[in-house]
């Protein structure tokens, strides 16, 4: 689906794609778009499948400044077994450097020190997850969903039984700008693995980011009830700002007889040449449980 003319907007109320297989992106859908706005509401994706690339739905808007609402949606039993993203793999456009974050020589590097030691984005790109449901859904990473660039919100969402054959069983976020932040959502793994066209995933861990930008996961349940040594409920290689929310406001919970462990650390990075570089800072984070 593609349209040249700016200012276009498309709307998808009360649908449901079911059983669709495709060999090219997008199982369910597919939309390779210069639209400014998408909107889908009360939309059901089940059974979707790419077979050889990609998703229930692929969104590709590399060029093109948009925002997406997604609300009332479920994502239900969806498959990329070859690919990124079980539901969805949705790439947006560039993000603008507003502030390189360069550190001063004197500028400390402990991490819990104000935000300017992190780059900063302004978003051309937004995507908004209202009252949606992700279930069963599976992929080679990101069980439900891959994020390339942009700004991901997801409020009221509930994510469950989503699993990936490599990395990053729920979400997974790469790019050095992407900023994903959660509200009020329910994550829970009850499963070991995942079973899929003869495949096994096992990867199941809530969210994974290799992305710089933020992440936040505020008034928020990460609950592994099963089988969750081995894989971290969150991980970030190289990230940006974290805020698990005031008074802890955010729980995670690993299986009985597991305990919770936090590995966290900061670091700075130094890009460029001698007469012109920058020194940022880097956060690295990893919630796991233990036997």
């Amino acid at each position: 689906m593609g349209n040249e003319t700016p200012g276009n907007y498309v709307t998808i109320n009360d649908t449901t794609f079911t059983g669709n297989i495709a060999v090219e992106p997008g199982g369910g859908a597919c939309f390779s778009i210069k639209f400014h706005r998408v909107i889908m509401s009360n939309v059901t994706y089940r059974n979707c499948k790419s077979s050889i690339t990609r998703e229930a739905f692929y969104l590709s808007a590399a060029n093109n400044k948009i925002e997406i609402l997604v609300e009332s949606a479920l994502f239900l039993n969806n498959s990329s077994p070859a690919a990124p993203g079980g539901v969805g793999h949705i790439v947006m456009s560039w993000d603008t450097l507003e502030d390189p974050g360069c550190m001063g020589k004197d500028h400390p590097t402990a991490i819990g020190e104000e935000d300017n030691n992190f780059p900063k984005w302004d978003y051309n790109s937004k995507l908004f997850f209202k009252d949606a449901r992700f279930k069963y859904n599976t992929a080679l990473i990101g069980g439900a969903l891959y994020l390339n660039q942009g700004k991901t919100t997801f409020l009221n969402c509930s994510l469950q039984g989503n699993f990936a054959s490599a990395v990053g069983g729920t979400i997974y976020a790469e790019a050095r700008s992407t900023i994903v932040s959660i509200q009020d959502c329910y994550f829970l793994q009850s499963k070991s693995e995942l079973i899929r066209d003869l495949k096994t995933s096992l990867k199941s861990s809530f969210i994974h980011t290799e992305s710089e930008g933020p992440l936040d996961i505020k008034n928020s349940t990460l609950n592994a009830k099963r089988d969750a040594v081995g894989n971290s409920l969150v991980k970030i290689a190289k990230g940006g700002p974290v805020d698990f929310g005031d008074d802890n406001s955010t729980q995670l919970y690993c299986p009985k007889k597991s305990q919770t462990q936090l590995v966290s650390f900061s670091n700075t990075i130094t890009t460029g040449t001698k007469d012109a570089s920058c020194t940022i800072m880097v956060t690295g984070l990893e919630y796991s449980c233990l036997p």
